[in-house]
Protein backbone atom coordinates (compact mmCIF):
# COMPACT_ATOMS: atom_id res chain seq x y z
CA UNK A 1 0.00 0.00 0.00
CA UNK A 2 2.44 2.63 -1.27
CA UNK A 3 1.89 6.13 0.08
CA UNK A 4 -0.15 5.04 3.10
CA UNK A 5 0.91 5.24 6.72
CA UNK A 6 0.98 2.18 8.94
CA UNK A 7 -2.38 2.92 10.55
CA UNK A 8 -4.12 3.42 7.21
CA UNK A 9 -2.58 0.30 5.70
CA UNK A 10 -3.49 -1.97 8.62
CA UNK A 11 -7.00 -0.55 8.91
CA UNK A 12 -7.55 -1.09 5.20
CA UNK A 13 -6.42 -4.71 5.48
CA UNK A 14 -8.63 -5.43 8.50
CA UNK A 15 -11.66 -3.74 6.98
CA UNK A 16 -11.24 -5.65 3.74
CA UNK A 17 -10.83 -8.90 5.64
CA UNK A 18 -14.16 -8.70 7.46
CA UNK A 19 -16.22 -7.04 4.72
CA UNK A 20 -16.54 -10.32 2.81
CA UNK A 21 -18.80 -12.93 4.50
CA UNK A 22 -16.40 -15.81 3.89
CA UNK A 23 -13.28 -13.98 5.07
CA UNK A 24 -15.23 -12.69 8.10
CA UNK A 25 -16.05 -16.27 8.95
CA UNK A 26 -12.38 -17.18 8.54
CA UNK A 27 -11.55 -14.39 11.01
CA UNK A 28 -13.91 -15.87 13.61
CA UNK A 29 -12.50 -19.34 13.01
CA UNK A 30 -9.00 -18.15 13.85
CA UNK A 31 -9.96 -16.72 17.25
CA UNK A 32 -10.27 -19.75 19.49
CA UNK A 33 -11.26 -20.19 23.12
CA UNK A 34 -9.78 -23.35 24.58
CA UNK A 35 -9.57 -24.84 21.08
CA UNK A 36 -13.13 -23.91 20.09
CA UNK A 37 -13.48 -21.11 17.54
CA UNK A 38 -15.79 -18.12 17.84
CA UNK A 39 -17.39 -19.31 14.59
CA UNK A 40 -18.30 -22.64 16.23
CA UNK A 41 -19.86 -20.80 19.16
CA UNK A 42 -21.98 -18.66 16.86
CA UNK A 43 -23.07 -21.71 14.87
CA UNK A 44 -24.06 -23.50 18.06
CA UNK A 45 -26.50 -20.72 19.01
CA UNK A 46 -27.55 -19.48 15.55
CA UNK A 47 -26.92 -22.22 12.96
CA UNK A 48 -26.37 -20.75 9.51
CA UNK A 49 -26.45 -17.09 10.58
CA UNK A 50 -24.04 -14.70 8.85
CA UNK A 51 -20.91 -13.89 10.82
CA UNK A 52 -19.72 -10.83 8.92
CA UNK A 53 -21.70 -8.34 11.00
CA UNK A 54 -20.24 -9.62 14.28
CA UNK A 55 -16.69 -9.78 12.93
CA UNK A 56 -17.05 -6.29 11.52
CA UNK A 57 -18.30 -4.93 14.83
CA UNK A 58 -15.37 -6.50 16.68
CA UNK A 59 -12.83 -5.02 14.29
CA UNK A 60 -14.56 -1.63 14.34
CA UNK A 61 -14.51 -1.53 18.14
CA UNK A 62 -10.97 -2.85 18.59
CA UNK A 63 -9.41 -0.99 15.67
CA UNK A 64 -11.01 2.41 16.09
CA UNK A 65 -7.61 3.97 16.79
CA UNK A 66 -6.32 2.62 13.47
CA UNK A 67 -9.32 4.04 11.60
CA UNK A 68 -8.93 7.43 13.26
CA UNK A 69 -5.14 7.42 13.02
CA UNK A 70 -4.87 10.18 10.44
CA UNK A 71 -7.44 12.47 12.07
CA UNK A 72 -5.87 12.09 15.50
CA UNK A 73 -2.27 12.39 14.31
CA UNK A 74 -1.86 15.83 15.88
CA UNK A 75 -3.45 14.77 19.17
CA UNK A 76 -1.19 11.70 19.37
CA UNK A 77 1.90 13.78 18.74
CA UNK A 78 0.84 16.23 21.43
CA UNK A 79 0.32 13.49 23.99
CA UNK A 80 3.56 11.72 23.04
CA UNK A 81 6.02 14.57 22.57
CA UNK A 82 4.70 17.81 24.09
CA UNK A 83 5.51 18.97 27.59
CA UNK A 84 2.55 17.63 29.53
CA UNK A 85 2.58 20.47 32.03
CA UNK A 86 1.47 22.77 29.20
CA UNK A 87 -0.93 20.30 27.58
CA UNK A 88 -2.12 18.10 30.47
CA UNK A 89 -4.21 15.01 29.80
CA UNK A 90 -7.08 14.21 32.19
CA UNK A 91 -5.84 11.67 34.71
CA UNK A 92 -7.27 10.26 37.92
CA UNK A 93 -4.74 8.05 39.77
CA UNK A 94 -7.48 5.85 41.28
CA UNK A 95 -8.90 5.10 37.84
CA UNK A 96 -5.42 4.31 36.55
CA UNK A 97 -4.93 1.76 39.34
CA UNK A 98 -8.37 0.25 38.67
CA UNK A 99 -7.36 -0.20 35.04
CA UNK A 100 -4.09 -1.94 35.96
CA UNK A 101 -5.74 -4.32 38.44
CA UNK A 102 -8.58 -5.13 36.07
CA UNK A 103 -6.26 -5.78 33.15
CA UNK A 104 -4.11 -8.26 35.04
CA UNK A 105 -7.18 -10.06 36.40
CA UNK A 106 -8.34 -10.72 32.83
CA UNK A 107 -4.97 -12.10 31.73
CA UNK A 108 -4.38 -14.46 34.66
CA UNK A 109 -3.21 -17.78 33.17
CA UNK A 110 -5.53 -20.74 33.70
CA UNK A 111 -5.23 -24.49 33.27
CA UNK A 112 -7.13 -24.77 29.99
CA UNK A 113 -6.23 -21.47 28.33
CA UNK A 114 -4.09 -18.44 29.00
CA UNK A 115 -7.04 -16.09 28.61
CA UNK A 116 -10.14 -17.73 30.11
CA UNK A 117 -11.11 -14.70 32.18
CA UNK A 118 -10.92 -12.35 29.21
CA UNK A 119 -12.30 -14.80 26.65
CA UNK A 120 -15.52 -15.47 28.51
CA UNK A 121 -16.37 -11.76 28.44
CA UNK A 122 -15.34 -11.40 24.80
CA UNK A 123 -17.51 -14.39 23.90
CA UNK A 124 -20.49 -12.94 25.77
CA UNK A 125 -20.01 -9.58 24.07
CA UNK A 126 -20.02 -11.26 20.66
CA UNK A 127 -23.12 -13.35 21.49
CA UNK A 128 -24.94 -10.26 22.74
CA UNK A 129 -24.14 -8.40 19.52
CA UNK A 130 -25.59 -11.25 17.47
CA UNK A 131 -28.59 -11.47 19.80
CA UNK A 132 -29.33 -7.76 19.29
CA UNK A 133 -29.19 -8.26 15.51
CA UNK A 134 -31.48 -11.29 15.40
CA UNK A 135 -33.66 -11.45 18.52
CA UNK A 136 -36.40 -8.95 17.53
CA UNK A 137 -36.83 -7.75 21.10
CA UNK A 138 -36.65 -11.16 22.80
CA UNK A 139 -34.79 -11.05 26.11
CA UNK A 140 -31.48 -12.86 26.46
CA UNK A 141 -32.92 -15.07 29.21
CA UNK A 142 -35.56 -16.45 26.83
CA UNK A 143 -33.68 -16.10 23.55
CA UNK A 144 -31.42 -18.39 21.55
CA UNK A 145 -28.47 -18.08 23.95
CA UNK A 146 -30.51 -19.68 26.75
CA UNK A 147 -32.41 -22.13 24.54
CA UNK A 148 -29.33 -23.51 22.78
CA UNK A 149 -26.76 -23.11 25.56
CA UNK A 150 -26.34 -26.91 25.77
CA UNK A 151 -25.16 -26.92 22.12
CA UNK A 152 -22.04 -24.93 22.97
CA UNK A 153 -18.76 -26.92 23.14
CA UNK A 154 -17.94 -28.43 26.54
CA UNK A 155 -14.87 -26.21 26.97
CA UNK A 156 -17.04 -23.11 26.59
CA UNK A 157 -19.63 -24.30 29.09
CA UNK A 158 -16.87 -25.00 31.61
CA UNK A 159 -15.75 -21.37 31.67
CA UNK A 160 -19.05 -19.58 30.92
CA UNK A 161 -22.30 -20.63 32.58
CA UNK A 162 -25.72 -20.02 31.03
CA UNK A 163 -26.44 -17.40 33.68
CA UNK A 164 -23.21 -15.64 32.80
CA UNK A 165 -23.85 -15.66 29.04
CA UNK A 166 -27.37 -14.31 29.51
CA UNK A 167 -26.25 -11.63 31.99
CA UNK A 168 -28.08 -12.98 35.03
CA UNK A 169 -24.73 -13.31 36.81
CA UNK A 170 -21.82 -10.86 36.49
CA UNK A 171 -23.89 -8.44 34.40
CA UNK A 172 -21.24 -5.72 34.32
CA UNK A 173 -18.41 -5.99 31.84
CA UNK A 174 -14.74 -5.39 32.78
CA UNK A 175 -13.34 -1.87 32.63
CA UNK A 176 -10.98 -2.96 29.85
CA UNK A 177 -13.90 -3.67 27.50
CA UNK A 178 -15.68 -0.48 28.51
CA UNK A 179 -12.59 1.56 27.67
CA UNK A 180 -12.11 -0.33 24.41
CA UNK A 181 -15.62 0.62 23.26
CA UNK A 182 -15.20 4.32 23.96
CA UNK A 183 -15.52 6.59 20.92
CA UNK A 184 -14.25 9.72 22.68
CA UNK A 185 -12.14 11.98 20.50
CA UNK A 186 -9.32 12.43 21.06
CA UNK A 187 -8.95 9.03 22.70
CA UNK A 188 -7.43 8.83 26.14
CA UNK A 189 -4.39 6.66 26.84
CA UNK A 190 -6.35 3.98 28.72
CA UNK A 191 -8.80 3.64 25.82
CA UNK A 192 -6.04 3.16 23.27
CA UNK A 193 -4.26 0.70 25.54
CA UNK A 194 -7.47 -1.30 26.04
CA UNK A 195 -7.99 -1.63 22.29
CA UNK A 196 -4.34 -2.51 21.79
CA UNK A 197 -4.62 -5.37 24.31
CA UNK A 198 -7.68 -6.75 22.52
CA UNK A 199 -5.96 -6.57 19.15
CA UNK A 200 -2.96 -8.35 20.65
CA UNK A 201 -5.31 -11.01 22.04
CA UNK A 202 -6.66 -11.56 18.52
CA UNK A 203 -3.15 -11.58 17.03
CA UNK A 204 -2.01 -14.16 19.59
CA UNK A 205 -5.00 -16.34 18.73
CA UNK A 206 -4.21 -16.12 15.02
CA UNK A 207 -0.57 -16.99 15.61
CA UNK A 208 -1.36 -20.01 17.77
CA UNK A 209 -4.04 -21.22 15.34
CA UNK A 210 -1.70 -20.96 12.36
CA UNK A 211 1.14 -22.78 14.09
CA UNK A 212 -1.15 -25.49 15.40
CA UNK A 213 -2.57 -26.00 11.90
CA UNK A 214 1.02 -26.32 10.65
CA UNK A 215 1.74 -29.03 13.22
CA UNK A 216 3.70 -26.88 15.67
CA UNK A 217 1.80 -27.24 18.94
CA UNK A 218 2.07 -24.49 21.52
CA UNK A 219 1.31 -26.71 24.51
CA UNK A 220 4.19 -29.16 24.13
CA UNK A 221 7.13 -26.80 24.56
CA UNK A 222 8.00 -26.39 20.88
CA UNK A 223 8.26 -22.64 21.33
CA UNK A 224 10.54 -22.66 24.37
CA UNK A 225 13.82 -22.27 22.37
CA UNK A 226 12.46 -18.95 21.12
CA UNK A 227 10.60 -17.83 24.25
CA UNK A 228 13.30 -18.63 26.83
CA UNK A 229 15.98 -16.20 25.53
CA UNK A 230 13.35 -13.46 25.40
CA UNK A 231 12.28 -14.12 29.00
CA UNK A 232 15.89 -14.18 30.12
CA UNK A 233 16.61 -10.88 28.37
CA UNK A 234 13.63 -9.30 30.14
CA UNK A 235 14.90 -10.61 33.49
CA UNK A 236 11.91 -12.87 34.16
CA UNK A 237 14.12 -15.79 35.22
CA UNK A 238 17.74 -16.79 35.67
CA UNK A 239 19.28 -18.13 32.41
CA UNK A 240 20.67 -21.05 34.40
CA UNK A 241 17.28 -21.87 35.93
CA UNK A 242 14.38 -21.26 33.51
CA UNK A 243 10.91 -21.88 34.89
CA UNK A 244 9.55 -25.28 33.98
CA UNK A 245 6.09 -23.73 33.64
CA UNK A 246 6.15 -20.16 32.26
CA UNK A 247 2.69 -19.63 33.78
CA UNK A 248 4.44 -19.56 37.16
CA UNK A 249 5.43 -15.99 36.25
CA UNK A 250 1.93 -15.17 37.48
CA UNK A 251 3.08 -15.72 41.07
CA UNK A 252 5.23 -12.58 40.90
CA UNK A 253 2.32 -10.65 39.44
CA UNK A 254 -0.05 -11.91 42.13
CA UNK A 255 2.27 -10.70 44.90
CA UNK A 256 2.71 -7.36 43.17
CA UNK A 257 -1.06 -6.95 42.78
CA UNK A 258 -1.56 -7.67 46.48
CA UNK A 259 1.01 -4.98 47.21
CA UNK A 260 -0.76 -2.65 44.80
CA UNK A 261 -4.14 -3.24 46.43
CA UNK A 262 -2.84 -2.65 49.94
CA UNK A 263 -1.13 0.56 48.81
CA UNK A 264 -4.48 2.14 47.98
CA UNK A 265 -5.72 2.34 51.55
CA UNK A 266 -5.76 4.93 52.92
CA UNK A 267 -6.24 6.90 49.74
CA UNK A 268 -2.85 8.46 48.86
CA UNK A 269 -2.77 12.26 48.76
CA UNK A 270 -0.42 12.35 45.77
CA UNK A 271 1.22 10.10 43.19
CA UNK A 272 4.54 10.44 45.04
CA UNK A 273 2.92 9.30 48.28
CA UNK A 274 1.46 6.29 46.51
CA UNK A 275 4.68 5.31 44.67
CA UNK A 276 6.61 5.24 47.94
CA UNK A 277 4.24 2.51 49.16
CA UNK A 278 4.95 0.14 46.25
CA UNK A 279 8.71 0.19 45.63
CA UNK A 280 8.70 -3.47 44.54
CA UNK A 281 5.25 -4.01 43.07
CA UNK A 282 5.24 -1.21 40.51
CA UNK A 283 7.87 -2.65 38.13
CA UNK A 284 6.23 -6.09 38.05
CA UNK A 285 2.74 -4.88 37.14
CA UNK A 286 4.26 -2.86 34.28
CA UNK A 287 5.79 -5.99 32.71
CA UNK A 288 2.97 -6.94 30.36
CA UNK A 289 5.43 -8.96 28.27
CA UNK A 290 4.96 -11.69 30.88
CA UNK A 291 1.56 -12.38 29.29
CA UNK A 292 3.20 -13.26 25.98
CA UNK A 293 5.73 -15.53 27.67
CA UNK A 294 3.18 -17.63 29.55
CA UNK A 295 0.70 -17.73 26.67
CA UNK A 296 3.23 -18.92 24.08
CA UNK A 297 5.83 -20.68 26.19
CA UNK A 298 3.73 -23.32 27.96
Amino acid sequence: MRGKGTHDAVWGALSGWVSDPQSARDFLKLVRIGGSSLANCLDAIWPGAAASAVAGTLIEAWGIDLRRGRDEHRSRNMSSYNAQAFEPMPDVPGERLDFIEGLWALFEPTSSSSFDQLDRFLLRSMLWQQHDLLANGTSKESGAIARRYAELPDVIRRIASEHFLTGISEPNEPTLLTYARSTASPAMAAEMLARAYLLLRAATAFTISNFNDAGVQVGNGNWRPWIDPYAEARGFWDPAAPLQQPADLWEDVKLALADLTSSRSPVPISMNAWMKRVPLGLPTVSEAERIGVWSLGS
